[in-house]
């Protein structure tokens, strides 16, 4: 993997041991750049939150959140791979972000879509005018150019980061408690 330009459906890793603990061992991806801002959403904090409990009438129990960010935790957000979803858009190959919520939860109650090919999380990520570019200035992320199909297949921090550069192989184990090591 490669260092590459912040650009949509590229992924961000927070350095080991990053200084905002809300971003600790997180894979975000970005799903919209403009000059004014940068807006991704977490991949890879599942919470024990299921989507029938938010959503009473969905019928699959199964079905997993994941924590986006910290900006509008209240609020719903998905992704996922079809492309026959009214009003939604294409993030990287074969995966879409967002679209008409109620085709899709038809789509669920009605098995047109699996478990495999959706990804819901509660909040996103967003950053004003050249917030992120500083912090990436500060290497507290990690560019990666890589196409990821995290709903069917789901991203491991530790395992991104370290393929990206063995040198951060020895903090992956660290514990933010140094003491505590």
């Amino acid at each position: 993997m490669k260092k590459n330009k912040l650009k949509e459906g590229t992924l961000l890793l927070s350095i080991p041991l990053i200084e905002d603990e809300r971003f600790d061992k997180t894979v975000i991806i970005i799903t919209k750049t403009t000059e004014k801002e940068k807006i991704g959403f977490i991949i890879n904090k599942k919470t024990n939150i299921k989507l029938h409990k938010l959503i009473p009438h969905i019928e699959d129990k199964k079905i997993t959140t994941y924590s986006g960010g910290p900006v509008s935790k209240d609020n719903l957000f998905f992704f996922h791979k079809n492309k026959s979803i009214e009003k939604c858009q294409k993030v990287s190959k074969d995966i879409y972000f967002g679209g008409n919520f109620n085709q899709i939860i038809e789509y669920i109650n009605c098995n047109l879509i699996s478990v495999n090919e959706i990804f819901f999380c509660l909040g996103y990520c967003g950053w004003g005018k050249n917030q992120l570019e500083q912090e990436i200035k500060e290497k507290s992320w990690i560019i990666i150019d890589e196409k990821v199909d995290f709903i069917s297949d789901r991203v491991n921090w530790k395992k991104k980061i370290i393929d990206f550069d063995k040198k951060y192989e020895l903090w992956t184990n660290s514990n933010r408690n140094f003491h505590m090591n």
